[in-house]
């Protein structure tokens, strides 16, 4: 499995297991939230894949949304791949559907401009996934108050400047920003959070990201960092023991390769390539499974998988 879809598969769990979409739910939906989902509709452009939409019908039963069975309060959202959106801006509504824990706006490429400031208002969301859209502008700091926010995939869209600090709480956060045009360094104060998938890659990044990597004991499972400008020194980076994948590649790594990787026995995917490493290569333990690929364009690594050093 490649990590992307990892990605897209760790996120797509998630949504089903806090969200509750009945097939023919026998409450009735809130008319707050009813109204606010036909604002919704309005602002996407009234698209086909809404027509169960119809006003003065139980909004728990409409494709895409998923209610409380209790409340008959909106808890989910999902739009995927809804085609004929001729929105040139993300819904403000959405802001109108206060209790709403997940929200995906999902392969629409005709959804543009930024998020909405109403999203603030949003106090239970847990999870969004925006992707693979044209939202641009930068990625809102008021995240940061969003005291259940904790899975977050902006990924494949083109919004601007620096990476806000803060972005996810609680327990196994999750932080996809990758294929953006993000600028400026990473946070430091994101070495303080014990991410599960942490991938900015593809960005437009400088500086240091080596306090994503000083302790070992973390639940880290996937890190990537590949196609930006970073600068560190990488040899004494603490790498989570349980890392399935990591990927720093075409960047401005240098120093050696570390070898706490020869204990990194979780790991199915290594890229340091395209950086400005130097040295022999570890070759004990999980080292042994990694080829060329994993090495290829540095400044000077030498030693099985690659050719001999000369000393």
């Amino acid at each position: 499995m490649s990590p992307s879809t990892t990605i897209l598969c760790g996120a797509l769990l998630f949504f089903l297991l806090v969200s509750s979409t009945l097939p023919a739910a026998s409450f009735d939906c809130d008319a707050g939230d009813r109204a606010a989902l036909l604002k919704i509709k309005k602002g996407l452009g009234n698209p086909r894949q809404l027509n169960s939409w119809i006003p003065a019908t139980n909004c728990c039963n409409w494709y895409h949304v998923g209610c409380d069975s209790q409340s008959g309060r909106v808890l989910s959202l999902q739009l995927t791949d809804t085609y004929g959106v001729v929105a040139d801006k993300v819904p403000a509504a959405i802001g109108d559907l206060p209790l709403l824990q997940v929200l995906a706006l999902k392969n629409m490429p005709g959804l543009s401009g930024p998020i909405p400031r109403s999203f603030a208002k949003l106090r239970y969301l847990a999870g969004i996934l925006i992707k693979n859209n044209s939202i641009n502008g930068t990625i809102p700091r008021f995240f940061s108050n969003l005291p259940e926010l904790r899975v977050i995939d902006l990924s494949d869209n083109k919004f601007t400047g620096p990476i806000p600090p803060g972005l996810s709480h609680g327990e196994t956060p999750f932080l996809v920003l990758r294929n953006n045009l993000l600028t400026g360094e990473i946070p430091a104060s994101y070495g303080d959070v014990e991410y599960t998938t942490f991938d900015v890659s593809h960005n437009r990044l400088t500086g240091s990201a080596s306090f994503l990597f000083k302790n070992r004991s973390r639940s880290t499972f996937d890190i990537s960092l590949s196609w930006n400008q970073l600068e560190f020194d990488i040899t004494e980076a603490a790498l989570p023991v349980k890392l399935r994948t990591l990927d720093v590649s075409h960047n401005r790594i240098r120093g050696g390769v570390p070898k706490a990787l020869e204990d990194n026995y979780y790991m199915y995917r290594l890229n340091l390539s395209y950086n400005q490493l130097c040295g022999e290569i570890p070759t004990a333990g999980a080292m042994e499974a990694f080829g060329a690929d994993s090495f290829l364009h540095n400044k000077c690594l030498c030693g099985p998988p690659l050719p001999p050093c000369r000393h």
